[in-house]
């Protein structure tokens, strides 16, 4: 049986019209809690649980690894709905498997069967979604790539926990645990007393040169403010083109050969000219078709000739999205900035910079 992930393969056109704003409210917001074993990711449930607004309505699913779920016994609040979906099947792979519990929250609510309703009749306002400690996020990921989640639901931020006493360890014996520190939007280094200092800042450093996108927070039973984890805006760590370069070279501050190279790396790519909306797209596509696989995960910010709207842009694997995000502020300098994290990519950097900037609208070249 094909995955659902097969779907992602047909890329999304690289801009949403700005002019026909999102029904927000009919899309939910979605907070994906991942790690590896034992690194707190149902205590962190629990947190974002205690953060919740009066009268605010969530819904916790749980990914079980094994047929027999544990995790939801933990969850602390009886007045949370919570669904475990568990094991794994020769007839139906996880990501089909979650696709359908999500699509599920929405069509209990369509009580007539007509596929139509209002947002006042949807009973939920929130989804918390926990991946097994072996799971590669990835997967789950994806499937916000896909009209028919992207209809109603919205990725809100994908939140690693890191066991700051058996992190490194993790890191070093295990991809799975990389790629998860990969994949993220925030990084809770949590259990900060079991640690020594010095083995705190070896593994932030280490944590920022494989994912220097991620906000990274130092946690004791990953107790963070409700602004850190919960609404969180995934582009506001790109307020500008000139500043996201200094945010990816964190990973050479403070760095010696004794520390370990990872095999995943960072590539920064930037244009400081207004580019053609319609070059960026073949690009993208091109790109991605080529060299989708080595990308695990791709963030930016993008100017378009023409627009005052800035654009941003996600990719997951060969999986992409990009939309209108906001104007851009009188006082804010414009440019493109993207970054790649990915296998393999140190070596494209040059070629992949050559190609955003063949995309300069034409009238910036001449000028």
């Amino acid at each position: 049986m094909d995955s659902v992930l097969a779907m992602t393969a047909h890329t999304h056109a690289c801009c949403e019209d700005p002019t026909i704003p999102p029904a927000r409210h009919l899309r939910k917001p979605v907070t994906l809690v991942t790690g590896f074993l034992g690194a707190g990711k149902t205590t962190l449930i629990n947190h974002l649980l205690s953060l919740r607004r009066p009268a605010e309505r969530v819904e916790v699913v749980l990914r079980e690894f094994g047929e027999v779920g544990i995790d939801q016994e933990l969850i602390e609040d009886e007045g949370v709905n919570v669904q475990v979906f568990a094991g794994n099947s020769i007839f139906i792979d996880p990501q089909t498997k979650l696709l359908w519990d999500l699509e599920r929250l929405y069509s209990r609510c369509d009580r007539l069967g007509t596929g139509q309703f209002s947002w006042q009749e949807v009973d939920f306002d929130r989804v918390l979604l926990e991946s097994s400690g072996l799971d590669i996020p990835e997967y789950m990921v994806t499937l916000f790539y896909i009209d028919r989640i992207r209809n109603h639901f919205r990725l809100d931020a994908v939140i690693a926990v890191v066991d700051a006493q058996f992190g490194e360890l993790n890191l070093d014996e295990y991809r799975k645990a990389r790629e998860q520190v990969c994949l993220a939007d925030v990084l809770l280094l949590n259990k900060i007393d079991l640690a020594a200092p010095e083995q705190i800042a070896r593994l932030e450093r280490r944590l920022c040169r494989l994912n220097p996108l991620a906000k990274l927070y130092h946690t004791l039973y990953c107790r963070a403010g409700r602004e850190a984890l919960i609404d969180v805006d995934l582009f506001d760590g790109i307020p500008g083109f000139d500043l996201l370069p200094e945010a990816a070279q964190r990973h050479t501050h403070g760095h010696n050969e004794e520390e370990p190279v990872d095999d995943f790396q960072s590539v920064v790519l930037t244009e400081t000219r207004p580019l053609d909306k319609d070059k960026v797209n073949a690009w993208i596509s091109d790109l991605i078709t080529h060299s989708g696989k080595k990308i695990l995960r791709g963030k930016g910010v993008l100017w378009f000739a023409g627009y005052d709207h800035r654009f941003v842009f996600q990719c997951v694997r060969t999986a992409f999205h990009s939309k209108a995000d906001r104007l851009w502020k009188p006082d804010e300098a414009r440019g493109t900035t993207i970054v790649f994290i990915g296998e393999g990519i140190a070596e494209l950097a040059k070629e992949w910079q050559r190609g955003l900037s063949a995309c300069v609208a034409i009238s910036e070249k001449g000028g």
